[in-house]
């Protein structure tokens, strides 16, 4: 029962009371929640540091992997493949700056649309699904995902870059290749070309033939005199010269 001798002015300091600790409580409990959310980050960013402060692997040079090669802690199989992944991975890194540094986004995508469509003209078979070309670019960009990147024009222009060189070079070699099928008769590539080059490995082999095996020797051999760039190119020249005395 409310007291007889209580008015209503004397409740409502106790009212008035009662809110204000529930608006203490209330910012008490964010004040808190603030705190808690300070520490999680302190500790993410410790984390963080502490990570980014971790010494890398050291990448070993050509007279480094050689003498791991000597003291028998390696193979020479797995030596040039890391050799082959230092090349890459510089390769890459140089040709991604350079496209990084163009002025405007829109002057970058103008450019790199010229690129792709040049590549392509130059290398019709990059339309036609299955064919080698679009696969050896399929393969880089898929490389260059694992690192991060996201498949878009760049990437794509990249990967064509990894795989036959600089567009001034593939449009040389293109330009090369018609010359020389214009100089045979316009005939099929099933003909072996007559002389294409002064290269001995060249010959017996057809126009495109010589095209795909020169951009090979610069990219997956160590150059025109590598054994194993040899031992491939013999093989084909022998399958040529097998259909030519079936047909």
């Amino acid at each position: 029962m409310t007291d007889p001798n209580t008015t209503p002015s004397d409740q409502q300091p106790d009212a008035a009371v009662k809110a204000l600790q529930d608006r203490l409580d209330s910012m008490q409990s964010k004040l808190s929640q603030i705190e808690l959310d300070k520490v999680r980050l302190e500790e993410r960013v410790k984390i963080a540091t502490e990570k980014s402060a971790e010494p890398e692997a050291p990448v070993l040079n050509r007279d480094q992997l050689q003498s791991a090669v000597d003291a028998g802690q390696i193979t020479e199989s797995q030596r040039d493949e890391e050799l082959a992944r230092q090349l890459r991975e510089s390769l890459r890194d140089e040709l991604i700056q350079e496209l990084d540094h163009k002025n405007t986004v829109s002057a970058q995508k103008k450019e790199l649309q010229a690129e792709f469509d040049a590549y392509v003209a130059a290398r019709p078979d990059l339309k036609v699904d299955g064919s080698e070309d679009l696969k050896r670019v399929q393969a880089e960009i898929s490389e260059m995902k694992k690192r991060g990147l996201d498949q878009d024009l760049r990437t794509e222009v990249l990967a064509m870059k990894m795989v036959f060189g600089s567009l001034d070079r593939v449009k040389e070699t293109t330009r090369s290749r018609r010359e020389s099928h214009k100089e045979t008769g316009g005939g099929s590539d099933r003909s072996t070309s007559t002389k294409t080059s002064d290269a001995s490995w060249e010959k017996g082999l057809t126009s495109r033939q010589i095209d795909q095996f020169r951009n090979q020797a610069a990219t997956l051999y160590k150059g025109e005199d590598d054994p194993f760039f040899l031992k491939v190119t013999t093989r084909a020249r022998t399958k040529n010269v097998d259909r030519s005395q079936a047909a």
